[in-house]
């Protein structure tokens, strides 16, 4: 789709983006107030509207309470409004009141200490007017609405989108080198009906937004298959409750699993955590990068076959959710693996990723009442693999035992799954050496064949891939339909003896079951490193073989959600310095309990003393802790 209409200005040296579309006020101004200095005309002249009622024009006082009230209000809360807009005031009200213009001496106070030029009264429908309140641009009676754009000093982006001229649902590049983001003052509050108004979204490159292309990392894919025609389903549905898609975050190619060394294409986001070199992880790197860099974005999509939630949340320090298997819809996304695909958020509160969840999920899939009665898994063989981990992560436990009202209950899952016989004695180790590489390896390269094939069809040549993805595809290529098949059985059998005996899907008065996991790395990973290991012996490691911890909620399909709860020193070799690196705590539920789960972590953490609730952007997640 071609470029919009669209003029780039700059504010007080702050850059902007003005859409073309504008709107032009059609009732009379009334002029009440002009500064004695003379203004030099411009072609778009900074200016904020104000909205009021009736009642706040039966006084002058009132009036000027209202828009130094709602001046300071902006200026703490929008990151779009600056005091370089209120040059020029319009105050719009519904009906007249009883203000007259030779009654503002108040306002002409208030108004030199603004520096205002000049202040116009309008009085008209409020129902007939297109604008919300805030910061605008304005050339005579016409009025352009302002989004600032915001540079991506983190490499988070593909590109910056913005609502095309005659449509909201489909989407635009503007071909601007910052994202342009439009001021909070023009949505209304969160409501019931629209619970994420205002809420900036980065979208992850292989989820389809209208209008714009899907590239999964790769030029080739892009340019074969172009701009996509609709919305994904979790879009459409983040749409309806009100959010703004700002634009494509960056994915590895495929969604598969490269370090930042393996990117050709494209050049991995970079991580603002610790010195600003540790690897983004995994391949919903540029959503958690997006999240944990800037403040201006609100919420990250991403998705998860064997990791790509899970362990970018625990990088970035992140509350980040792999939905239970099957509770979003995966409509409008690339497939990587048709059995283990999920689409969950990152964010930087567990209250905003319950209602963006509240948003996406099915509501099948969560009639579940609140998770009560609640029995606390501890896995000492999870924990245990990590000498200093338990130490870490204790006085989070404990402030959650005494939250929950319950003691944990130790339980080992492997010598569990080994003493009950499930797999012939096998360990899930042995039993489980060769199940989720084969089925993620195998699902990758059949679904990547037919891009594969149609690009060699159309440009009689092949396709550009990376190195990693090539040795990936040469993976899942050798592996067989029976191969497949038996991967498949190995996971039911896991699956099933997980949701009967460990963490059972129960009704709403039976005991329900969390399980508390480490997610993580207590060490740094730089950007640069292969972890010491060439790239086919790093490649191969993360295909998923063996059995990791977070395989549990993988092949079990439950819901898996990762809490930021402190952080670790290290001496940089970047800075030469102490830095820091986020420690993290895994919940996962039963199946289907994601909005129940995500609520009782928001209520933890908005009591438990000592535990922060929200994390910071940049170097630090939290500011008061080592």
């Amino acid at each position: 789709m071609a470029l919009q209409r669209a003029s780039l200005i700059s504010i007080g040296e702050v850059p902007y983006y003005v859409p073309a579309s504008s709107r032009k006020i059609a009732s009379s101004l009334t002029r009440i107030w002009t500064a004695s200095k003379k203004e030099i005309p411009s072609e778009f002249a900074p200016c904020t509207i104000f909205l009021c009622d009736q009642s706040t024009l039966m006084s002058v006082s009132s009036l000027s309470s209202l828009l130094d009230e709602k001046s300071r209000l902006w200026l703490a809360t929008d990151d779009v409004f600056s005091n370089d807009f209120l040059k020029h005031v319009y105050i719009v009200s519904s009906a007249p009141g009883a203000l007259a213009v030779e009654d503002t001496d108040e306002l002409g106070t208030l108004f030199t200490k603004w520096g205002v030029a000049t202040a116009h009264l309008l009085y008209g429908s409020n129902d007939s007017y297109p604008w919300m309140p805030g910061p605008y641009v304005n050339s005579g009676s016409v009025f352009h609405a302002v989004w600032r754009l915001f540079p991506d000093t983190n490499g988070a982006f593909m590109f910056p989108t913005v609502p095309s001229e005659h449509d909201p649902r489909l989407f635009v590049n503007p071909g601007t080198l910052g994202v342009p983001v439009p001021s909070r003052c023009y949505y209304p509050d969160p409501s019931p009906e629209k619970p994420l108004s205002g809420m900036r979204v980065a979208i992850k490159d292989n989820i389809d937004v209208a209008g714009v292309p899907t590239s999964v990392g790769s030029k080739a894919f892009a340019e074969l298959y172009g701009a996509r025609d609709k919305n994904a389903l979790c879009v459409e549905r983040l749409l309806d409750a009100g959010a703004l898609i700002i634009g494509k975050a960056k994915t590895v190619q495929f969604a598969s699993g490269e370090g930042a060394r393996d990117w050709i294409d494209f050049q991995a986001p970079f991580n603002p955590r610790g010195d600003g070199y540790q690897d983004p992880e995994c391949s919903s790197a540029g959503s958690a990068t997006a999240c944990s860099a800037y403040n201006w974005v609100d919420i990250a999509l991403g998705t998860d076959t064997i990791g790509s939630i899970i362990g970018p949340a625990a990088h970035h320090g992140l509350f980040g959710l792999r939905p239970s298997l099957g509770s979003v819809p995966m409509s409008g996304i690339v497939p990587f693996s048709k059995e283990l695909d999920t689409v969950g958020p990152f964010t930087r509160t567990a209250s905003l990723a319950t209602k963006v969840m509240q948003v996406l999920t099915a509501a099948d899939m969560t009639a579940l009442q609140r998770l009560e009665n609640i029995q606390l898994l501890y896995p000492v063989d999870m924990f245990g693999s990590l000498p200093e981990y338990p130490t870490f992560t204790e006085p989070f436990i404990l402030q959650l035992e005494e939250f929950l009202g319950v003691k944990r209950v130790n339980i080992n899952i492997r010598e569990r799954f080994k003493e009950e016989q499930l797999a012939g004695g096998k360990s899930t180790d042995e039993f489980l050496s060769q199940t989720t590489a084969r089925i993620q390896l195998f699902d990758c390269y059949r679904s990547c064949a037919p891009f594969l094939d149609e690009y060699k069809k159309k440009f009689n040549k092949t396709a550009f891939a990376d190195p990693y993805i090539r040795f990936k595809w040469k993976l899942g290529e050798k592996i067989t339909q029976d191969q497949y098949e038996e991967a498949i059985a190995q996971r039911d059998v896991l699956r099933e003896w997980v949701l009967q005996k460990i963490i059972p899907q129960n009704g709403p008065s039976e005991k329900q079951s969390i399980l508390i996991m480490p997610n993580g790395k207590t060490e740094e990973l730089y950007r640069y490193h292969y972890d010491g290991r060439t790239l086919g012996e790093e490649a191969s490691l993360k295909q998923g073989y063996g059995f990791k911890d977070n395989f549990l909620a993988i092949l079990a399909g439950l819901p898996f959600f990762n809490v930021p709860v402190g952080q670790l020193p290290y001496i940089s070799t970047i800075t030469e310095r102490s830095e820091v690196i986020p420690l993290n705590i895994g919940l996962l539920g039963p199946k289907g309990s994601d909005i129940a789960l995500l609520q009782l972590v928001e209520d933890f953490l908005g009591t438990a003393p000592g535990i922060h609730s929200c994390v910071m952007t940049g170097a630090k997640a939290f500011e008061d802790i080592a």
